[in-house]
């Protein structure tokens, strides 16, 4: 299974943190990958330093400043993969991450393949606290939205999502600040 995946990066003033993500991204044992960072209209060193990926296959788009949302959309219509996953400009992800779940979903095109994860602060990732959650199994989806009474957690680097549930679904409420990787 060979399929092309396609990570797509929303970048804001993002130059404190765009390389290391850029850099956990590159690292992916999972080869075939399509890798879009959209700046999405930066006022610091975000694009000239996104810029600097290019010559390792990083597209870079820059928009003006519309945020996250219109930002995930601008790259998902430029991209190409039969598998999309969304990350934030300051996301890491494990080298085997893109692997595991591609293993996982065996080429369907039905399903969304989650991840453990975990919260760190002040750009220290070795203080994450990988504490496992009730969740972090196998689903169905409408159990896994409601299997918290306060609502699950969710973090748009963990998920990988075949393109055509994104068609059938629809991309991202462009209205939306907070809450958009739920809905």
């Amino acid at each position: 299974n060979s399929k092309l995946v396609s990570i797509i990066i929303s970048a804001f003033n993002a130059e404190k943190y765009i390389e290391e993500t850029l850099e956990s991204v590159l690292s992916q044992t999972w080869r075939n990958l399509e890798i879009i960072v959209v700046n999405d209209g930066s006022t610091d060193n975000t694009l000239a330093l996104a810029e600097s990926y290019k010559s390792r296959g990083v597209i870079v788009l820059s928009q003006e400043n519309n945020g996250q949302d219109v930002a995930l959309n601008n790259g998902f219509r430029h991209s190409t993969g039969e598998y999309i996953k969304f990350m934030d400009s300051d996301d890491l992800i494990n080298p085997e991450m893109v692997e595991i779940q591609m293993r996982i979903l065996n080429g369907s095109d039905e399903f969304v393949a989650y991840g453990e994860w975990a919260r760190f602060y002040n750009n220290q990732p070795g203080l994450a606290d990988f504490t496992k959650l009730d969740y972090w199994k196998d689903m169905k989806p409408l159990d896994f939205l409601t299997s918290r009474p306060e609502g699950v957690m969710l973090q748009c680097g963990i998920i990988l999502i075949p393109r055509n549930l994104i068609k059938k679904a629809g991309t991202w409420d462009e209205r939306l600040i907070l809450f958009n990787d739920t809905e």
